[in-house]
């Protein structure tokens, strides 16, 4: 765990020494370590640097599925959820109430027009979230105010 989630670093480092993303891989390798025949993660990759995310959702569901255990968890990358959920849960704000999320196979619910009614954005943007926003970013250089 301490190679997969590139812990060496930190084993030397107090608590308040270490990254916030040092402090997520800790934390998922702790899950792992001591956790029960079920995990319930709420955004566990959120500070990982894209590769990170990558290996450690495949090494998660590689691992839940050797040992016989179930990870639920949030992720809002829409390609990591394509690629890692075996199941999703969908919610849609503009149901009374929050509505009944919709649950089901991966390959039942990753459908353009219900992402796309569930974030309320287009399905493209979505897709390209990551390189919409590198592109806004080159774009605010050398604006006033902007660094």
């Amino acid at each position: 765990l301490i190679t997969v989630f590139e812990l060496e670093a930190c084993l030397a480092k107090r608590m308040q020494e270490v990254s916030k993303g040092e402090l997520q891989r800790a934390i998922l390798a702790f899950s792992l370590l001591y956790g029960s025949r079920m995990l319930l993660m709420d955004e566990p990759i959120f500070a990982l640097e894209a590769y990170q995310k990558e290996r450690a959702m495949d090494f998660l569901t590689t691992y839940a599925r050797a040992n016989d255990l179930a990870i639920y968890y949030s992720v809002h990358e829409l390609d990591l959820s394509e690629r890692y959920s075996d199941h999703l849960m969908v919610f849609y704000k503009d149901q009374p109430g929050g509505g009944t999320p919709q649950i089901g196979t991966t390959a039942e619910l990753y459908q353009r027009d219900l992402i796309e009614q569930a974030y309320e954005v287009p399905f493209i943007m979505l897709k390209n979230r990551e390189a919409l926003f590198r592109e806004a970013m080159k774009q605010t250089r050398g604006m006033p105010g902007m660094a």
